[in-house]
C-alpha cells in the first residue's frame, strides 16, 4: 500500500478501563498516516473514562472523543459515533474497547479492497480469547463459523452472524446511508452486515487479524430468545422479500440452536416450544429435511467441541 488512505476507526467504549489501553494501541500498530480514531465511552463507571481522557491527550489520531455522562445504551452511543465520521473517510472500521487488532490487519484489508473495486467490504479470521483462557479461530469449520465470501447475504441470513465486528472494513461511501438498525440490540451488527451485504460483495482473507475476548461482559453473552429470532427475521423479510426462501431456512435453523440450549440447560417447557416450531416449519417446508438434519448434528457438534475447549457449553 503506498497511497495516503483516511481510514476511520470507531470505538464504542464501556466498562473496558482493563482492556483500552491494548486495544487503542492495536490500532496505531500499523502506522497508518491517514488514521482517524472516534472513541466514545458510553457512562463507564470503572475508570475507562479517564482512560480515554488520558489517550486523546496522548495521541493525536484520536480526532473524536465523545464522553457521555450516563449510559445511553450500545445503539445510541452508535449513533453518536456515526454523526461524527468525517465525510473524507475511505475506509470504516469498527472496533471495541476490549478487542485486539494484531499487526498488519489494516493494511492488508486496505490492500485487498484497493485490489478488488468490485468488493463493498471485506472481513478476516478472528482469534477468539474465551475468560478460560482457551483459543479458537473464531471461523473454525470446528467452532462452526463458516466463512463465506462474494455475494454472502443469503449465508447471513440462513446461519446467523460469522462476521466478527472487529474483522470487517467498508468503503465509507458505499455504506454511510447506513446504521445499526434498532430492531434487537442483540443483532444490530447481524442485520447491519446483511444490509452491507445487500450492496456487492464482501470479502474474506483466511489469516486471523485481530483477537477477540469473550468474557462476561460481552454483549453478545446475552442470551437470545425465540421472540427476538422472530423480530429480526420479520424485519428482514419486509425489508428484502427476495430472500424469504433463505428467511425461513434461518428461522428453522435458529429453532434447532435454541431447542438445543433449552435441553442442555434443562428447560423442557421451552424445549417443548421450540420442537414445536421445528415440525411445524418442516411441514411447511418439507424439503428442508435433510438441511435440518445436518444443522442438527453440526451444532451438536459444535456444543462439543466447545465444551471441551472452553469449559462452555452455552458461549
Amino acid at each position: 500500500m503506498e497511497r495516503p488512505v483516511n481510514i476511520t476507526v470507531c470505538i464504542p467504549c464501556y466498562n473496558h478501563a482493563p482492556y483500552i489501553d491494548e486495544a487503542f494501541e492495536s490500532v496505531l500498530q500499523d502506522g497508518l498516516p491517514g488514521l482517524h480514531v472516534i472513541l466514545a465511552d458510553d457512562g463507564s463507571k470503572d475508570g475507562s473514562r479517564e482512560k480515554c481522557i488520558a489517550l486523546k491527550r496522548r495521541y493525536p489520531q484520536i480526532t473524536n472523543l465523545i464522553l457521555h455522562d450516563e449510559n445511553i445504551g450500545l445503539l445510541r452511543n452508535l449513533e453518536s459515533i456515526y454523526k461524527s465520521i468525517p465525510e473524507s473517510t475511505e475506509y470504516l472500521s469498527w472496533f471495541s474497547g476490549d478487542d485486539v487488532f494484531l499487526a498488519g490487519k489494516l493494511r492488508k484489508q486496505i490492500e485487498f479492497l484497493d485490489n478488488n473495486r468490485e468488493y463493498v467490504a471485506c472481513y478476516h479470521d478472528v482469534i477468539v480469547r474465551h475468560e478460560s483462557g482457551a483459543e479458537y479461530s473464531y471461523n473454525s469449520a470446528l467452532y462452526g463459523q463458516r466463512a463465506f465470501k462474494g455475494k454472502i447475504a443469503k449465508y447471513l441470513v440462513e446461519r446467523g452472524c460469522f462476521i466478527s465486528g472487529l474483522s470487517l472494513l467498508s468503503r465509507w461511501d458505499i455504506v454511510k446511508h447506513l446504521q445499526q438498525r434498532d430492531v434487537k440490540s442483540i443483532s444490530s451488527d447481524w442485520l447491519y452486515y446483511i444490509e452491507i451485504a445487500m450492496l456487492g460483495k464482501i470479502g474474506f482473507i483466511n489469516e486471523p487479524l485481530g483477537v477477540y475476548r469473550r468474557h462476561c461482559r460481552n454483549l453478545t453473552r446475552r442470551d437470545v430468545v425465540s421472540d427476538q429470532y422472530s423480530e429480526v427475521y420479520s424485519w428482514i423479510l419486509s425489508e428484502y422479500p427476495e430472500l424469504a426462501d433463505h428467511v425461513s431456512r434461518g428461522r428453522l435453523r435458529s429453532s434447532i440452536s435454541l431447542a438445543i440450549k433449552a435441553l442442555l440447560r434443562r428447560q423442557y417447557d421451552v424445549f417443548s416450544s421450540h420442537y414445536s416450531q421445528i415440525l411445524k416449519a418442516l411441514r411447511a417446508n418439507p424439503r428442508f429435511i435433510f438441511s435440518a438434519i445436518k444443522w442438527l448434528f453440526m451444532l451438536l457438534f459444535q456444543r462439543a467441541f466447545l465444551y471441551l475447549r472452553t469449559g462452555d457449553l452455552f458461549r
